[in-house]
């Protein structure tokens, strides 16, 4: 992630490099950027290139159109939700601090609500995510959920509390693992009689949370790190979907995701 001088000075870089007669390929999701500083653009679905053409004359909605297809673009419209009713909010943050630099932050999240926490790298944003989760706890204010402290992440999950990590690949998933055993792993409890796991009701909520998310992957076995960045975030998604939680915390869920 760069500052807004730091891709200022990598565009000053990229120009000089054309300007000495090299050559370059620029892979970006970021369609400005493309924009500002590519002479032609090609666009890739499922595959396959389906458009080349100048930069010149192009606008973001052209390429997204050709990203998703024509007719497919309508999830990028605004659609208004209305009033929702009034509720008892189902999570309440009041006055947290977590260091000297996070400090005072309260805020509430009714039922069906969703509600964004953005900021420069630095600003806080994991540690109030963690906090939610009871993975970390604060200096001083609460979490309060339910209207009831949120006392640790074992309490929290056991509540309908659930968090995507910002790195999948240290927090979310257990790489040498399968499939199967990464969405199980929170729920084992559920399919376990007598110390034993139930692997014909396990394997069902599997495949079901495979097909649901169409985790691309010849299979439940599987190991998680042999999938792509964007289906092993579907396994830290699907694992908690799985336990149909009442509070989906999600850190940079799209980071390293094409």
């Amino acid at each position: 992630s760069l500052s807004e001088a730091e891709t200022e000075a990598l565009f000053g870089l990229v120009a000089k490099l054309k300007a000495s007669g090299i050559s370059i390929v620029y892979i970006s999701h970021r369609m400005a950027e493309i924009l500002t500083i590519c002479d032609r653009v090609t666009v890739m679905r499922d595959g396959e290139a389906v458009m080349t053409e100048p930069c010149a004359g192009l606008t973001v909605d052209h390429i997204v159109e050709a990203m998703l297809g024509a007719g497919n673009t309508a999830s990028f419209e605004w659609h208004d939700r209305g009033e929702r009713p009034a509720a008892a909010p189902v999570l309440q943050v009041r006055n947290l601090r977590l260091a000297a630099r996070i400090t005072d932050v309260s805020f509430e999240i009714r039922p069906g609500e969703i509600v964004g926490l953005a900021g420069l790298m630095g600003s806080g944003r994991t540690e109030i995510a963690e906090t939610i989760f009871g993975r970390r706890m604060p200096v001083s204010g609460e979490v309060l959920f339910d209207g009831q402290p949120v006392r640790g992440q074992a309490d929290a999950i056991a509540r309908g509390i659930a968090l995507v990590p910002e790195d999948r690949r240290k927090m979310g998933l257990v790489l040498d693992h399968s499939v199967r055993d990464n969405v199980l792993l929170p729920n084992l409890a559920q399919f376990t009689r007598h110390f034993l796991v139930q692997d014909g009701e396990a394997l069902k909520t599997v495949t079901r949370t495979i097909r649901a998310l169409s985790i691309k992957t010849d299979g439940p076995d599987k190991l998680a790190r042999l999938l792509s960045g964007g289906n092993q975030q579907k396994i830290v998604l699907g694992k908690w979907l799985a336990r149909d939680p009442r509070l989906l915390v999600l850190d940079e869920p799209t980071i390293g995701v094409d």
